[in-house]
């Protein structure tokens, strides 16, 4: 979770589909199969969802701490705003236009005090970083 707070991959999507499919196999796993006749079994799927759950928080991680490549600077159009989230509306996202070819949104979990001066229709400069490994993710974003 530090990992994609501190550098927010642009395509998070499938990284959160991974983390929570890891999570959650073992969790499901004694729904559907008898684990006491296979505890070996079931602590080896433990300890793969464990190694892959550290090494994906690794790979996120390092892609922006390891990080060099210069920052570009794109704008994007404020499209929607939204409060929301597990916690009583304590997430704040901008939904704004993409900049990248084949796609024509994007979405960013971005603080309170930006989403308060964030205005629809008006433009945000949004930092963009090429990643380490090649998976961009995005820096801060502040509107105009």
């Amino acid at each position: 979770m530090l990992a994609l707070i501190l550098y927010p991959p642009l395509d998070a999507g499938p990284f959160v589909a991974f983390g929570l499919c890891a999570f959650s196999v073992p969790l499901l796993l004694p729904v559907f199969k008898r684990t006491r006749e296979d505890v070996g079994g079931l602590r080896t799927v433990y300890l793969y969802s464990s190694l892959a759950l550290v090494l994906l928080a690794l790979l996120l991680f390092l892609n922006g701490r390891l990080d060099r490549s210069p920052r570009s600077v794109v704008k994007a159009t404020v499209i929607q705003k939204r409060i929301g989230g597990m916690k009583s509306g304590t997430e704040h996202w901008l939904t704004v236009s993409s900049w990248r070819p084949g796609r024509s949104l994007e979405k960013f979990l971005v603080s309170s005090r930006e989403f308060n001066r964030a205005v629809v229709g008006r433009t945000v400069r949004v930092e963009v970083h090429q990643g380490f490994f090649g998976l961009p993710w995005s820096g801060n974003i502040s509107p105009e």
